[in-house]
């Protein structure tokens, strides 16, 4: 991240953002505090507010989805994977 360069680094980095997104100025203070913050310590800070304020039962009610989701992609993946087989 550019965050910790040089000013004249920053500058740059902002004249490339404008020519290839559009960007119309640099961002504020606090919203480079929280990409950077984001940047570090997504997982964790992530891992904090589910702890806060998910249940137990929310979470294994997740994970229950998630590993029904996996097992259902895993499976149509194989089943392609035959199909293809067949066809050669």
């Amino acid at each position: 991240m550019s965050a910790y360069a040089s000013t004249p680094f920053q500058q740059a980095v902002l004249q490339l953002k404008m020519k290839l997104y559009g960007v119309e100025g640099d961002s504020q203070r606090w919203e480079k505090c929280t990409e950077l913050t984001d940047y570090k310590l997504g997982f964790a800070t992530g891992a904090l507010y589910v702890d806060r304020y998910f249940s137990e039962a929310d979470r294994l009610r997740v994970n229950i989805c998630l590993k029904f989701f996996i097992l259902t992609v895993l499976f149509r993946r194989s089943h392609v994977k035959t199909r293809v087989s067949e066809s050669s």
